[in-house]
């Protein structure tokens, strides 16, 4: 007899897992305005009622699959960033979340969506997004306005790149222009 992963000991756990993984190919390949309950449920060889009882419905599984791969982004970015201080760091950490985001197939399909622009006020309003921005950039907790100003810029280079050289630039710019002499 064939094994049943949702017969597993913490199958709650191991279905999630597998389910967001699953949905994950699945918004690589068809995107994330054509991504389908119906087609997941098929490929993971289990129900809609299923899909729902683990992970939710469309909207709590593309949100699972885009924390995955920020997680990811977020990781990597803190571990190449983790020695550097002041506006190198920030700098970095800018550059690097750019390559990786233009590596990730996951969110290189979010932002060619429509769903980008309808949740990007929601996402700038975040206060996750703004502490991991503070913590990756090396800023203090009280800039709050320059994490946000540097998230705007992230988030405009991330949807409309530019060459290499100019990018780079404006990088230097972005910084610049929101990190103070002071600090």
């Amino acid at each position: 007899m064939a094994h049943d992963w949702l017969l597993d000991e913490h199958r709650s756990d191991r279905a999630r897992d597998r389910l967001i993984a699953a949905a994950a190919v699945l918004i690589r390949r068809n995107g994330v305005d054509n991504f389908d309950i119906n087609e997941l449920a098929r490929g993971a060889h289990c129900s809609r009622a299923t899909v729902y009882r683990h992970v939710g419905g469309k909207k709590a599984i593309i949100d699972a699959v885009l924390a995955a791969s920020s997680i990811r982004i977020t990781t990597t970015v803190a571990a190449r960033t983790a020695r550097l201080q002041g506006a190198e760091r920030s700098v970095a950490a800018i550059t690097v979340a750019l390559q990786e985001v233009r590596r990730d197939r996951v969110i290189q399909q979010l932002l060619a969506s429509q769903r980008f622009f309808s949740t990007a006020p929601e996402a700038l309003a975040s206060p996750a997004i703004t502490e991991a921005a503070i913590t990756l950039l090396g800023l203090a907790e009280r800039d709050i306005a320059q994490a946000q100003w540097i998230i705007r810029g992230f988030m405009a280079l991330a949807t409309w790149p530019m060459p290499p050289e100019q990018e780079s630039a404006a990088v230097d710019a972005l910084v610049g222009g929101v990190m103070r002499s002071d600090r």
